[in-house]
């Protein structure tokens, strides 16, 4: 997964790190920054539990973007790439 990110930061993508743990995606987001520093990667709170969280998150995304790419594997990353 952070392969993956990390060829998407590297090709000017911004990109989404959602994870339903909050204390997890910090140390990521440092190790990708420390990669590739002009990256734009920020935290977004994902619980798949319940529909509440997965709306919440939508709508967090949708007020900021308006493109959206997706990369999983055992884990949910959201990608906007510019147009």
């Amino acid at each position: 997964m952070r392969d993956s990110v990390l060829e998407f930061a590297r090709h000017g993508a911004k990109v989404y790190m959602a994870s339903r743990t909050e204390s997890r995606p910090p140390q990521a987001i440092e190790e990708v920054i420390a990669q590739v520093p002009n990256t734009q990667i920020e935290y977004l709170h994902l619980d798949l539990t319940s529909l509440e969280g997965i709306k919440q998150a939508a709508d967090e995304f949708i007020s900021k973007e308006s493109q959206l790419i997706s990369c999983s594997t055992t884990q949910v990353s959201w990608l906007w790439l510019p147009s």
